[in-house]
């Protein structure tokens, strides 16, 4: 069933495909952390765009129940994303439903190529001043018969996230390093019985202390030389795992759940290149949630750090949404607007060019962060270059030029302002809608 929360962004993807757009602010993945930095800088009045990927709402939004989110005694994953993309969407966030394929962070603003999901041949490419990459990891799986039926129904990859479903019953866990050892150490506090299957003659994990700990719980059963070969149930859930020993002879062992800790592959295939990545290809982090380019953040499990969690995932939204606003802004290029148009940085200029103009002045005042004022852009550029020799088209960036905002009492963006020959206000429009209006009424578009 497609969930309501995704509507908005199909309508966006079918409004946008094909054009060219400038963001403030892309955000790459759509889980929990992206959703949060997409809120935080809403309320910062920082546009963004989330491309949401293949799997809207990330890995929680798979879960069934999720019961460690701050305010939430139980709730389904689902419900929990939609509630937070609800809110980005209201504070300001845009959502798009396409796939990032490719990215270019060797100069700003930075290129990212996106495909239609519905339609593979169907691609754009859009560019971004920063962008946050939330693109999460996929789990290892076995690969077993059994392993995707069960899947979020007995078999799972995080014990911290849906252990405590199993209290007092028989659990399994399947793996031999560091992440097996603290999921079973953290199981054997809920479960009656935690069994561990480790492929190899000893766990190889580093953290000793913990390990030894683990060898010595009483309700903590641990077979060597050991692999699960097929996941077993009901439709109420797994009952067994058939597994086989050293010597090749198979058995069935009885059990409530699974949980797989065997690693996770990053999401950065896409990112190979242009951030820095370490031996395993999580990305590395230099400053909090900043990367080794300036103006890209990364955040979530993308990043293999220790705290894989959704409120952790959030905190770093919020940290990388605060650390975009630090980011030396790119420099303003000499060619931002066409020949016929003129941007104005003073009020001192301004009043030169209106002076003697001897024609209607259009003004186009607009913002950096403003979505709408993009989209106008490149209609203004053509009605200047049609009226070329005819009328005067200027532009003026509402936060650099304060004292013009203020006289002509701009409180909504874009306006546009008609001045005559004299200097006199003879027309003035708010919104895109009534701009092209008023404009495709008066000039023909070439």
């Amino acid at each position: 069933m497609v969930k309501k929360y995704f509507i908005s962004s199909l309508l966006l993807l079918s409004a946008h495909l094909g054009a060219d757009e400038v963001y403030p602010v892309a955000i790459i993945g759509s889980g929990i952390g992206g959703l949060t930095a997409g809120i935080y800088l809403g309320r910062a009045n920082i546009k963004s765009l989330v491309i949401e990927g293949p799997k809207p709402g990330g890995a929680l939004a798979q879960s069934p129940s999720v019961q460690n989110w701050p305010g939430e005694l139980d709730i389904p994953g689902h419900e929990l994303i939609e509630k937070i993309h609800n809110q980005a969407e209201k504070s300001g966030t845009q959502f798009s439903q396409e796939e990032v394929v490719s990215v270019d962070f060797s100069k700003r603003p930075f290129t990212l190529k996106l495909r239609d999901p519905f339609d593979a041949s169907k691609t754009r490419s859009i560019s971004a001043k920063q962008c946050i990459i939330a693109t999460g990891a996929t789990p290892k799986l076995l690969g077993i018969p059994g392993e995707e039926k069960y899947w979020s129904k007995g078999v799972y990859t995080c014990a911290l996230c849906d252990g405590t479903l199993y209290r007092d019953k028989v659990v399994a866990v399947v793996g031999g390093g560091d992440s097996a050892v603290t999921e079973a150490h953290y199981l054997s506090k809920i479960a009656k019985k935690v069994i561990v299957f480790v492929r190899k003659p000893a766990l190889r994990g580093v953290e000793e202390t913990r390990r030894n700990e683990v060898l010595h719980t009483p309700n903590v059963e641990i077979h060597y030389q050991t692999t699960v070969e097929e996941v077993k149930g009901t439709e109420d859930g797994v009952t067994q795992l058939i597994v086989k020993d050293q010597n090749g002879k198979e058995f069935p062992v009885a059990t409530d759940a699974l949980f797989l800790a065997i690693g996770a592959n990053p999401n950065t295939e896409i990112f190979k290149g242009q951030v820095e990545l370490d031996p395993l290809g999580y990305v590395v982090l230099k400053d909090h949630q900043m990367t080794s380019v300036d103006g890209v953040m990364a955040i979530g499990d993308v990043t293999g750090g220790i705290c894989k969690q959704a409120v952790c995932a959030a905190s770093e939204g919020a940290i990388a949404s605060i650390q975009v606003e630090s980011v030396k802004p790119i420099a303003e290029s000499p060619k931002a607007f066409s020949d016929e148009v003129v941007e104005i940085t003073s009020e001192e200029q301004f009043q030169q060019e209106i002076t003697g103009a001897n024609s209607n002045v259009y003004i186009d005042f607009y913002a950096t962060w403003c979505g709408p004022c993009k989209m106008l852009k490149p209609r203004f550029d053509n009605w200047a270059k049609t009226m070329k020799g005819k009328n005067k088209f200027l532009k003026v960036n509402v936060d650099k030029v304060r004292g013009l905002s203020e006289k002509y009492k701009i409180r909504a963006m874009p306006t546009m302002i008609v001045l005559d020959e004299k200097g006199n206000v003879v027309n003035r429009k708010e919104g895109t809608h009534e701009i092209c209006k008023h404009m495709d009424a008066a000039i023909p578009v070439q």
